[in-house]
């Protein structure tokens, strides 16, 4: 093969692959933009179908609803957050994000959250109010979030339930947590306990009770009152030295500040 044609035909081969090249980028871009706006298309319509049920529940006082949503690819939470009321700790330790928004004034109290609970989307869903620490996040599960909503004529009320109910183990060894998304790092550890089986043990947070303290609003209800080993009670800090005692039935309890950021109660009586 003489020169020329050998240069001929590597110029050739490399025109080939830019053009290649060039359509393989090309094809990428589209097919990336047209995900994106598919995606953003799912969104917008999910947005639209929680405002259409938010309006058709508000003005039906007292009317309790829980509807399940589709959520598109992505989306891990979905929350909702008071604006008239003040950011909790739990929020800005948790949502950074969201307490940024808020803190920067802005109108939106509804949040698509993905990977590492950024941002994705927000709304501005009018005048709902949002029980217990004025926020809550519920989780995505299979690409289906289910929201808890009342009617309350001028307004609606997201609801999340801060009451759980646990089987008490009868195993050595064994134990439950129960815990409450929107107060981070309050958890109660229950132990197994001797002739448990079939019993069970109710944890519960009473937002409606008016006080300030949050361990003035615990309550624990369970057919057995003594425990060993005992059960475990854990509390944020946020702030309180580590000394703050708790009375809790007749015992008068000191914490255990071994843990960071966590008061540590051992309940031996209930």
């Amino acid at each position: 093969m003489k020169r020329g044609q050998v240069v001929q035909n590597v110029f050739f081969y490399v025109i080939l692959a830019v053009v290649i090249g060039s359509v393989m980028i090309f094809g990428y871009k589209s097919l990336k933009s047209f995900q994106d706006r598919g995606e953003h298309m799912d969104i917008l319509q999910l947005k639209t179908t929680l405002k259409n049920d938010i309006r058709s529940v508000q003005s039906d006082y007292g009317a309790l609803t829980v509807k399940s949503y589709s959520v598109p690819k992505g989306i891990n939470e979905v929350c909702f957050v008071d604006l008239n009321e003040e950011i909790s700790s739990g929020l800005r330790r948790n949502y950074l994000e969201i307490a940024d928004s808020i803190d920067d004034n802005l109108p939106d109290n509804m949040f698509f959250l993905g990977p590492g609970r950024s941002i994705k989307d927000s709304a501005d869903f009018g005048d709902i109010k949002v029980g217990g620490p004025h926020w809550v996040c519920y989780d995505v599960i299979d690409q289906k979030v289910g929201v808890k909503i009342e009617g309350k004529g001028n307004y609606v009320l997201v609801v999340e339930d801060f009451i759980k109910t646990v089987s008490i183990p009868a195993n050595s060894g064994e134990f439950e947590i129960i815990s409450f998304k929107s107060y981070p790092g309050l958890s109660l550890t229950v132990p197994a306990q001797s002739g448990a089986a079939g019993s069970q043990i109710t944890f519960a947070i009473d937002t409606e009770s008016g006080e300030e303290s949050l361990s003035d609003k615990l309550i624990i209800n369970s057919p057995i009152t003594e425990w060993s080993p005992p059960l475990e009670l854990r509390m944020p800090l946020d702030g309180r030295a580590c000394t703050s005692g708790l009375v809790f039935g007749p015992d008068d309890l000191i914490p255990d500040c071994s843990e960071p950021g966590l008061l540590l109660y051992r309940l031996s009586h209930i």
